[in-house]
């Protein structure tokens, strides 16, 4: 950007300069060119017209980057949230793993399964998908690991109906576990 802003400022101060060492020297006059013939009040206007395309050159090229600016925050802030979002569900995950070995009885109410909520922050993702911010590919990453942990709660609670009979519940938080220190690992935020 000041590479522009130099360049532009350079134009115009060479032009204003230019046309002020050929009426210095009286240049017009000296290679036969009529100067009473010139009307001074288009040299103004010329002169006039030259710094308002320069401030408006420079208005252009700053809110430009501005603009490039807030689009690179927006996008560096959604796929901290996707980030954020996926490791409080993996905190989540061995919360609740946690208590089912340490403390059963609180796994068994069926509450605190529906209590521990990682994805407080679905309807601004959802939002930031339709700005064009997050790209449809990392938002269908999101509601996977979304349905995956759905699937892992309705799991517990059904291992808590048969009794502790074998659901696949290790297995499967395993699996997500390891799908999500994926996603985490190819979020990028620069």
């Amino acid at each position: 950007m000041k590479k522009k802003v130099i360049s532009l400022c350079a134009f115009t101060l060479f032009i204003v300069f230019g046309i002020g060492i050929m009426d210095y020297f009286n240049l017009a006059s000296i290679i036969g060119i009529q100067v009473d013939h010139f009307n001074l009040d288009i040299l103004d206007i010329s002169i006039n017209s030259i710094v308002v395309l320069f401030l408006a050159g420079l208005t252009f090229i700053t809110l430009d980057q501005k603009s490039i600016t807030k689009e690179h925050n927006r996008t560096k802030t959604s796929m901290l949230m996707l980030k954020v979002s996926y490791t409080k569900c993996k905190t989540a995950i061995n919360y609740i793993e946690d208590q089912r070995v340490n403390a059963p009885e609180i796994v068994k109410d069926e509450e605190f399964l529906n209590a521990i909520n990682p994805f407080t922050d679905a309807e601004i993702i959802a939002n930031l998908v339709c700005d064009g911010v997050i790209t449809s590919e990392h938002y269908d990453k999101y509601e996977k690991i979304k349905q995956q942990y759905a699937l892992l709660i309705f799991l517990y609670k059904k291992e808590l109906e048969l009794e502790n009979q074998d659901v696949g519940v290790d297995n499967y938080r395993a699996s997500i576990l390891s799908t999500l220190n994926t996603y985490i690992q190819d979020i990028i935020v620069t």
